[in-house]
């Protein structure tokens, strides 16, 4: 489980209208991570009457399959893995087994009853050989699978590294370097995965095609997104969700970003030569959405709500360069962006959610919500801010970027103390260097890894005048 270091962020020395705010905002973070809690997801929307399961109002007779396989990969599987497999035995249904991969360093304690399901920590976010051995593990359990078995597969943000088998043709190592390439880029999730669906025989629907054409059986993908607009073609890219884009898409997105000419030159061909194919899955394919960044928003919101705040989800479509989008917020909660209003008479909390994205050029450490507030910051540093507010940014995963922080936040007294220092922010934004200026400012959120992934968040407080 995570724990959150607040000792660090609410330190003796700030005002007690800051330290409020910061007790608030943190309050608001662990609520939030508890309401996207895999394992309550997985409870919240599967329902067993019997041994009748029951999801998003379809039905499924457990007693009709000889044998439940569950396979998967995704940064929160493991936490849904624990609930699944509980719930399963609770109801009597023992004849089951399975892989999935997770990413190295996952921190939550299984405490399952019976170990029928492989557990496979892998690398991330650049897959290696043990990712291809295990994803050709789950391949297998398909192939051998028969019209009386039923396949519960899990999915989850992180899902696209964790589940690797590369087209014929394209190794391991060249697949890791166009990884890196884009991931570097600039580009967004949503592009990076056009691309990836291309190179990989189980991206973009080719995991439920195995199944298809091998056999007859029940597959149920049960999914948490973590993408703008719960897009299930995306999450994962789209393992059991047939494909919708074409070869075209991904060259487009390399030709974008100028990697047309840096990738291995058998990749570009691959992808030049690549035919688009509608896909037809079986009708026993099902897939599920059980939970997204909407969840924890809520219960944020209904906090902060009984906390005195009025509460606005102003966007859930925050996307774009992180350094550029720092300066968008503070805008924003200046009430000089284009429609929104001047500073408020009332107690107020914006929240926002998505994914931005960070063209790598440094070598620092950081991430993308720490650069966004260091933008932020550095732009806060020329303006007169005459009203107490805090801004908090965080990825629900724990790990932001190539750092241990999950984000960070800002207040009225990081401003004083960015200027005592005399901190040099421009040097750290040129390096991609945030969370080092983070740390030294103590404002970094450290949780380590929680088991949780959904779409990003930043949270807005600005306490009546």
């Amino acid at each position: 489980m995570h724990f959150l270091e607040r000792w660090r962020l609410e330190p003796r020395t700030l005002n007690a209208n800051l330290s409020k705010l910061r007790n608030l905002a943190l309050n608001a973070l662990e609520l939030g991570l508890s309401a996207i809690n895999p394992e309550k997801l997985i409870n919240d929307n599967l329902y067993f009457r019997g041994t009748r399961l029951e999801v998003n109002g379809d039905s499924f007779d457990l007693n009709q399959f000889q044998k439940v396989h569950v396979i998967g990969a995704g940064k929160a599987i493991l936490g849904m893995l624990v609930a699944l497999e509980k719930r399963l035995l609770d109801v009597g249904i023992n004849a089951f087994n399975g892989v999935i991969n997770v990413p190295k360093g996952s921190q939550i304690q299984l405490n399952l009853s019976s170990i029928k399901v492989t557990v496979n920590e892998m690398s991330h976010p650049l897959p290696d050989e043990s990712t291809v051995k295990a994803t050709s593990q789950m391949v297998n359990i398909l192939r051998n699978s028969s019209d009386q078995d039923l396949v519960i597969c899990l999915f989850s943000g992180g899902g696209s590294s964790l589940l690797v088998l590369p087209r014929k043709g394209i190794t391991i190592e060249s697949l890791r370097q166009i990884n890196s390439l884009l991931l570097a880029s600039g580009a967004s999730i949503q592009e990076i995965n056009i691309v990836r669906k291309f190179l990989s025989k189980v991206k973009g629907g080719k995991l439920a095609q195995i199944l298809s054409r091998s056999s007859k059986a029940t597959m149920i993908s049960l999914i948490i997104s973590d993408v703008l607009g719960d897009d299930l073609q995306v999450i994962a890219s789209g393992p059991t969700i047939p494909n919708q884009n074409s070869p075209e898409d991904a060259l487009n997105v390399l030709e974008k970003y100028d990697l047309a000419k840096k990738i291995p030159k058998k990749i570009l061909k691959i992808l030049q030569r690549s035919n688009f194919e509608k896909m037809e899955l079986s009708n026993n394919i099902h897939n599920y959405l059980i939970g997204s960044v909407k969840d924890a928003v809520v219960e944020i919101a209904r906090y902060l709500n009984i906390n005195g705040f009025k509460t606005v989800y102003f966007s859930d479509q925050v996307s774009g360069e992180a350094r550029k989008y720092g300066r968008l917020l503070l805008d924003i909660m200046l009430g000089k962006a284009r429609n929104f209003p001047q500073l408020w008479s009332e107690s107020l909390a914006l929240i926002g959610s998505g994914e931005l994205t960070v063209t790598v050029k440094g070598d620092g450490i950081g991430g993308r919500n720490q650069e966004m507030l260091l933008s932020f910051l550095e732009y806060a540093l020329e303006q007169e801010i005459k009203s107490d507010f805090l801004v908090m940014a965080i990825n629900f995963d724990g790990l932001d970027g190539n750092s241990n922080a999950m984000g960070a936040l800002i207040d009225n007294q990081v401003v004083k103390d960015a200027l005592k220092f005399d901190l040099k922010l421009f040097e750290y934004l040129k390096n991609n260097n945030s969370n080092l200026c983070f740390r030294q400012l103590g404002t970094d959120i450290i949780t380590g890894l929680t088991g949780c992934n959904v779409n990003d968040m930043l949270l807005v407080l600005i306490p009546k005048k």
